[in-house]
């Protein structure tokens, strides 16, 4: 029978209402993030109410990122053996999640428990999602994944190997740069985007991170040099607007009014009726004021 496919986007499959471990399952502890049981069976925590977990397996769908496939679900028998319980809509329809990065803590099944709940090692599907890994493509792909979810050393790991192969591949110097901002690795971003630039100068989102990483590091002539470069190239308005709004706290927090109030302007000019940077810089101007 051919099975329908109900796919939803996922942030927190379910509540964290559980303490780390179940009682009397020493087994069954909620302390992995989903990413590190990539390629793995997993459980997630249960309503207190509830007397069934779910299961499934984590995998990375390249085009979509992370995925769970819901398998089933399974109670705790009072030996502590898991006992699948049988769900009706899986025999018709196929059930994948989306996952997010503030996706709850998950547990990942052992050998003994996929032995009880009859599962292989893993699903026969899976190898579809498979892509050879030591591609530029693949490489940058994955590292995007990873970023997007916030496993930055995976992703490291990943952008780090296409950079080698090609650093002007499509995608491999923002997402490079960008996980090393998020790393607070500013002066490496700062390497990867100069050259960048120089390969492509029209590109705004080369021009974001920059000025994100001299700004961090104190040097905010340089950011505001590169902002406004990257603000009169860019046709997004809501991302002029966050570049704008970036250099506009910055010269708030280091008190320079006269800067602060010209940044402020352009904000204003760029941010849309009910952007949540308008708040912000009311509050910035009453402060000013004062």
């Amino acid at each position: 029978m051919k099975k329908n496919l109900s796919l939803l986007v996922f942030c927190v499959l379910s509540p964290f209402y559980l303490s780390a471990q179940e009682a009397n399952v020493p087994d069954l502890i909620f302390n992995k993030k989903f990413y590190d049981c990539e390629d793995n069976w997993v459980v997630f925590p249960k309503k207190p109410a509830d007397s069934v977990y779910s299961y499934g397996f984590v995998y990375l769908d390249m085009a979509a990122g992370f995925t769970f496939d819901l398998q089933g679900q399974f109670f705790i028998e009072k030996g502590g053996k898991f006992v699948a319980k049988a769900m009706e809509r899986l025999k018709t329809s196929s059930m994948k999640y989306r996952l997010a990065a503030n996706t709850s803590l998950v547990a990942q099944l052992s050998g003994k428990r996929l032995m009880e709940l009859n599962l292989p090692k893993e699903p026969v599907w899976l190898k579809g999602y498979k892509a050879p890994s030591e591609s530029v493509s693949t490489l940058t792909n994955m590292g995007r994944h990873y970023n997007h979810v916030g496993a930055l050393d995976k992703a490291a790991e990943c952008l780090v190997k296409a950079y080698s192969l090609d650093p002007h591949f499509k995608g491999v110097e923002f997402e490079l740069s960008y996980n090393h901002n998020a790393k607070g690795q500013y002066e490496n971003a700062i390497k990867v985007l100069k050259g960048a630039i120089k390969n492509d100068s029209k590109n705004f989102w080369f021009y974001r991170e920059l000025g994100y990483a001299y700004m961090n590091l104190g040097k905010l002539d340089e950011a505001e040099k590169v902002y406004s470069t990257g603000i009169e190239i860019s046709n997004d308005v809501s991302q002029k607007a966050e570049m704008a709004y970036n250099m506009t706290l910055t010269f708030f927090q280091k008190e320079k009014k006269e800067k602060c109030k010209e940044w402020i302007e352009k904000t204003r000019s760029f941010a849309s009726a009910d952007s949540p940077y308008l708040k912000s810089l009311l509050a910035m101007e009453k402060k000013l004021n004062q």
